[in-house]
């Protein structure tokens, strides 16, 4: 665990959150105070949860598999969420406390862990536990998802936990708006001033999802529930950016695949058990790629149908309503089978990437190996 630990928190990763590293960073970086006698020391830094302790925590999305020690997920999920809070904030990987979120007793665990008290400081446990169920609902811990559904719950976050690049924060917000220009334009179809000003506030809508008044209209154009027009509508959105970032992943899945299957023989001589062993995890590494890939584009293109043979073919809205209708499932189907993908490129890259050729021996090319057979 130590090295896993290691090599996933030395890069990013879609299945991790470091507010550890980040909380940190944050207090590092503050001016000492200037020591005034008999005054009240000054409050620290506005961290991400109001329960001190918390901030050091990592959040780690993983596999839920039902063994001796794990709780069973939800109906339907298959991650965990799991929470690790390190004994030593400078090396994390040496060891800490792993709450996982399905405990439960999650809460005493994390009075006794994190300081969130129910009792003493409810305003403080009801901020902190609306944090949580972000992290623990979404099926990845993508950034941009993170920051979105920070500011559609209208909750301030430092810039610092949820950094985006503003340029790529830019090019998912406008692949996002196209895909909902597209839509208003043919619930609201027309070349007149007044058209194009309800497909722009359409638009705007159905990204913000804060006034889900606005929307009632478009739930019942689709027939759906009412009840779960802001899970639908979210979902949606998420499985365009899901769309977005499968785009951008395409090239180093390829590049993994292409390593397995050609570049991941040891550079020294193997005994013929060891080899045995290597080709067992190879076939199976590749296998969970090639299965990841199908899930997504399964996903997505079930969505891809249903948009275009409704809003670009102008031909029925049967199968956007039927991926609308199961929007939830998809998003979190396709955030857990890309994260995988983009997880397993975390580790690879970061476990080759110092040997020449990414030609590793043996002995690091089982570990790699069972890192990321691990991630599945």
């Amino acid at each position: 665990m130590d090295q896993y630990l290691k090599l996933i928190l030395s890069a990013g990763s879609s299945r991790t959150f470091n507010a550890c590293a980040i909380s940190a960073g944050i207090v590092a970086a503050l001016p000492p105070p200037e020591p005034k006698p008999h005054a009240k020391p000054e409050p620290g830094p506005k961290l991400l949860f109001e329960s001190r302790a918390f901030n050091y925590v990592i959040i780690i999305k993983e596999p839920a598999r039902n063994q001796p020690g794990m709780f069973a997920p939800p109906p339907g999920k298959t991650l965990r969420t799991r929470l690790y809070f390190p004994y030593n904030r400078e090396k994390p990987h040496e060891g800490g406390v792993s709450i996982d979120t399905q405990n439960p007793k999650l809460d005493e665990a994390l009075q006794d862990t994190a300081g969130l008290d129910k009792k003493n400081r409810p305003d403080a446990y009801a901020h902190d536990k609306k944090i949580l169920k972000i992290f623990t609902d979404l099926p990845s811990l993508d950034p941009f998802l993170l920051k979105d559904r920070f500011r559609q719950s209208g909750i301030e976050v430092r810039d610092e936990y949820l950094y985006v690049q503003p340029e790529e924060w830019e090019a998912i917000r406008q692949f996002v708006h196209n895909q909902f220009r597209i839509v208003a334009s043919v619930i609201f179809p027309g070349d007149t001033a007044q058209m194009d000003q309800h497909v722009s506030q359409l638009t705007q809508q159905l990204w913000d999802l804060r006034d889900l008044t606005h929307l009632e209209a478009l739930t019942k154009v689709f027939g759906l529930d009412p009840n779960r027009t802001e899970e639908i509508f979210y979902s949606w959105k998420g499985v365009i950016y899901y769309d977005f970032e499968y785009d951008r992943l395409r090239g180093k899945i390829t590049e993994l695949f292409d390593w397995f299957d050609q570049s991941s023989t040891p550079k020294d001589f193997v005994k013929p058990a060891l080899e045995k062993e290597l080709d067992r995890l190879r076939t199976q590494i590749k296998n969970h790629i090639l299965q990841a890939k199908s899930e997504t584009k399964k996903h997505l293109g079930a969505y891809h149908k249903g948009f275009d043979l409704f809003f670009k073919e102008k031909k029925t809205a049967a199968d956007f309503v039927t991926f609308l209708q199961s929007a939830p499932n998809n998003f979190y189907s396709l955030g857990e089978s890309i994260s995988k993908l983009s997880h397993s490129i975390v580790i690879w890259d970061r476990g080759t990437q110092n040997f020449r050729g990414r030609l590793l021996p043996s002995e690091q090319l089982m570990e790699l190996f069972q890192f990321i057979a691990e991630v599945y």
